[in-house]
Parts: structure tokens; C-alpha cells; sequence
């Protein structure tokens, strides 16, 4: 399951400030996308740094309709670092699914599109934050919302590796890659209200209207490392904390 952002800046899901969704650098971010169009700065997700203008960490489409991963390090605007170069054509609003990450190590902002490095921009500067909420589907609720299917949102506290994101847009869940450094897990299963986060405890309340998305099909990994087909299962069960989105 997954959930349908309408591009309605009154539809989206959303937690309250806390310290853990403060994360310092190095941090990493994923999540699987579908969109057949964009917005110009439209804004996929965002924890909220200056209201009205940049995020803390946040993923948006820029004027030239590039999927961008923005880190924001100061609260004046332009206070912020930012990659470019996932478009339609790297992707991004085809039609299908893809996976998107973007990663900072305190050197430097990489953003990736289905395991391949779209963009990279240097930077050391600790990230910012401020009291101000996490959104998925609008920058702040209400302004600038981005259209699009999306699951399996994801935020560790490490850079992950090429071998870790070439592990996830495999399909293997994000329990399963660098799970020590995991610190929120949204499967985003589209039929609860909150979506649980399995690891830290930050569910999402939704808002307005956000309909749940079917997938084709679904995997988990077994113990032994095989995969085999199953069918959806509870949030709240073991087997769930394992399974891996197939996306056609």
C-alpha cells in the first residue's frame, strides 16, 4: 500500500516538531515515488526551517522541474544547499516507480534517483532546524504541494553507501539496510491513520484528503535471505517490519 499525494496543500500527512526528527549530519533519506507530472517547487517532504521559504532537509522541484535534495543550515533566506538534475526524463515523473535518496556526510549533499547519482554539491555546515513541523506532500500545509504516489519513507542517521541504495531500490526494506542507523520508518501502508512509524515512534497524522494506492505485488525477505511472494500483512506484525515493496 502506499498513499496518493493530491498536490492540495490542504492533503498531506504531518508530525509535530520533536528532537528526533532533528537529525545531524550525516543523514540519509528515502522513499519510492510515482508522479506523472510536477509543480515548479513543489514539495514532496520538508521539516520546516523558514516559514515560507526552505526546509531544514526537504526534497522539491525547482523551476527547471529537477527533483532537488535541500539542506538547510541557517534560518535567513538562501540559507540553504541544494542539488538538481532528477527531471522527467532521469525519471522522476514518468509514470512509474523509482527510488530517491539523498544523502549528507558533512562534506557533501548527494542526491540519487534509482541507485544512479543525479547531482552532488559540497557542503560541511550543520543542518538547522526550528520548532516547526514535518510534512509529507506540502511544504508547511499550506503552500506548494507536490502530486505524486508515495511509500516506504525512510530517514537514518548515517550516509548511506551506493551497495546500501542499490540494496533498496532492489526492494530490500529499509529494516534491512543499516537497520542500527535507522531512525524513522513510515511504510506508509495507506489504511491507517496515523502511519505508524516502526522505529521512532513519529507517526503521521494525515490531513485532508490522502487516499490510499495499491502495489502490484509484495516480497519479504526470510531469515535465510530468500525472497518468496506473500500477501499484506498487519503494520503492527514481525513479519511486516520485513517486507519489501515490489513496484512494476
Amino acid at each position: 500500500m502506499a498513499r496518493d499525494l493530491s498536490g492540495n496543500t490542504g492533503d498531506y500527512l504531518t508530525h509535530a516538531d520533536a528532537s528526533a526528527l532533528r537529525v545531524a549530519f550525516p543523514i540519509s533519506i528515502g522513499f519510492w515515488w510515482k508522479g506523472t507530472g510536477h509543480s515548479n517547487f513543489t514539495y514532496i517532504l520538508s521539516k520546516v526551517l523558514l516559514a515560507g521559504d526552505h526546509p531544514s532537509y526537504g526534497f522539491s522541484f525547482n523551476a527547471s522541474g529537477e527533483l532537488r535534495f535541500i539542506i538547510g543550515w541557517g534560518t535567513n533566506p538562501n540559507d540553504l544547499t541544494s542539488t538538481t538534475g532528477a527531471s522527467g526524463s532521469g525519471g522522476v515523473y514518468d509514470g512509474g516507480w523509482h527510488y530517491v535518496t539523498g544523502t549528507y556526510d558533512g562534506t557533501t549533499i548527494w542526491h540519487y534517483v534509482d541507485g544512479s547519482a543525479m547531482d552532488s554539491e559540497p557542503e560541511t555546515r550543520a543542518i538547522a532546524y526550528a520548532a516547526l513541523p514535518l510534512f509529507l506532500g506540502t511544504f508547511d500545509g499550506s503552500i506548494l504541494g507536490a502530486a505524486g504516489t508515495v511509500a516506504e519513507l525512510s530517514i537514518w542517521n548515517a550516509a548511506l553507501s551506493t551497495d546500501d541504495i542499490t540494496s533498496l531500490v532492489k526492494g530490500f526494506a529499509p529494516t534491512l539496510v543499516r537497520p542500527d542507523k535507522l531512525v524513522e520508518y513510515w511504510p506508509i501502508v495507506g489504511t491507517y491513520s496515523p502511519e505508524i512509524d516502526k522505529v521512532g515512534a513519529m507517526d503521521l497524522t494525515t490531513n485532508g484528503t490522502v487516499l490510499a494506492s495499491e502495489h502490484t505485488r509484495m516480497y519479504y525477505q526470510t531469515s535465510s535471505g530468500a525472497r518468496r511472494n506473500t500477501t499484506a500483512v498487519s503494520v503492527g506484525s514481525t513479519k511486516s517490519q520485513q517486507l519489501m515493496p515490489f513496484f512494476s
